[in-house]
């Protein structure tokens, strides 16, 4: 298992990843997929969305399934105009905790400037009216989020808090989060404490929080690059990479300027194990390829094939990488 590392000294990876490689195109949602079979796969498998609706002025504490505790004091809202919001309102929150849910619901655990980060959990939050109307967050107010550990886990100091935002290059990525948004993540005995000062824009597709720490701290880093044998647009192929001994995983994408099925990352770290995961289509049925990897050194290539899974098999699979 990896070691700690101190908070500044994640803090100042983080700083470094952000500011030297903003361009790298890692993003947090899927890209427009021609197969209307894997849709429905992920869409059947991808973690499901708990609500409560309460009334505003008098504020609400709620747990999920998975233990997430969600505290919303009263008179937390105010409508699109500024005006207080003190009626019916519905809080949604999704919760993410193992490497498998990440993979389903397409929320890697990586910085734009492709940085592994090592996740203690990601949810999504949003607040709507009565009539559906997305809601913010009162100037002052916050909603506390309380995020449990997991079985094997322990309390790791280094944790900060993150936000999904847009990047200048059109990206999406995972970015340390400003006093503005979120205060700084509070590390109790058997949880952490994730303080959410403001919404993110569009209010309407919820807001994507992440409490993280860098996975292998200031380890060197090399190039891996995954070749598929098949024609990724045939298969409409999507690659992963899942680790081994941290809370990390990655959708590696392909190449597309480059020929044949290439999909490289550019921040692999050097000596770590992980299992590629590719997932495929082809005449509704579900194709698949698990293939363990030890990154090397120097740059490395590693090949796959997809074959006919089940869809019973393939979650059997993917679930022992947890």
């Amino acid at each position: 298992m990896k070691k700690s590392i101190p908070l500044l000294f994640s803090l100042a990876l983080v700083v470094l990843a952000f500011s030297s490689c903003r361009r790298e195109p890692d993003t947090l949602t899927y890209s427009s997929r021609p197969s209307a079979f894997l849709n429905a796969f992920y869409d059947r498998h991808k973690p499901r969305t708990e609500s409560f609706t309460f009334q505003a002025a008098a504020g609400h504490t709620y747990t999920t399934q998975k233990g997430t505790v969600v505290v919303v004091p009263p008179n937390a809202f105010v409508d699109q105009s500024g005006q207080p919001y003190n009626h019916v309102v519905t809080v949604s929150i999704t919760d993410l905790y193992k490497k498998s849910e990440m993979l389903f619901a397409d929320m890697h655990t990586v910085t734009t400037g492709g940085m592994l980060l090592e996740s203690a959990g990601e949810f999504n939050i949003k607040a709507v009216n009565s009539i559906q109307v997305p809601l913010e967050l009162a100037p002052g107010a916050f909603i506390r989020i309380e995020q449990p550990l997991q079985p094997q886990q322990q309390i790791e100091p280094g944790m900060m808090a993150f936000i999904a935002e847009e990047d200048s290059a059109g990206g999406n990525g995972w970015a340390l989060a400003d006093t503005t948004s979120a205060a700084p993540l509070v590390s109790a005995q058997a949880n952490y404490i994730f303080t959410l000062y403001s919404f993110s824009t569009p209010l309407g597709e919820g807001t994507w929080c992440n409490s993280d720490q860098p996975a292998f701290g200031s380890m060197p880093t090399t190039t891996l690059t995954l070749h598929g044998t098949d024609d990724h647009t045939e298969f409409a192929t999507d690659v992963f990479l899942i680790f081994s001994g941290t809370n990390s995983m990655i959708h590696v994408y392909a190449d597309y300027a480059a020929t044949g099925s290439i999909f490289p990352y550019n921040y692999a770290p050097q000596g770590q194990s992980c299992t590629l995961v590719a997932i495929g289509a082809k005449d509704d049925q579900l194709y698949a390829s698990f293939v363990p990897v030890t990154i090397g050194t120097q740059p490395t290539n590693v090949n796959f094939t997809l074959a006919p899974i089940s869809e019973n098999d393939f979650v059997t699979q993917l679930d022992a990488l947890n």
